[in-house]
């Protein structure tokens, strides 16, 4: 894999994070029956994200990515549905 190519392999792959947060911030709050598939997808792109970068980076960098995305998004998740309970 070329420098270009990894490129834009990345690039699709924050692409992809973007879409899935947006989709789990409305899907959680408005309690929409897709936020299940939406979230194990969300949790999917962080393994994407870390195994995408094995090639270049090794394969402890790429678990490390990928731990860290994961914590970063159950995280947010959290913050998310904490928000939720002032609405209540």
């Amino acid at each position: 894999m070329t420098s270009s190519e990894f490129h834009d392999a990345r690039r699709k792959l924050w692409e992809d994070h973007i879409t899935w947060t947006r989709l789990f911030v409305v899907s959680d709050p408005a309690g929409l029956p897709d936020l299940g598939p939406t979230t194990q997808r969300l949790l999917a792109n962080q393994s994407d994200n870390g195994n995408a970068n094995k090639p270049f980076y090794g394969d402890a960098a790429g678990e490390k990515l990928e731990a860290f995305l994961k914590e970063h998004v159950t995280t947010a998740a959290e913050l998310v549905a904490a928000s939720n309970r002032f609405k209540e």
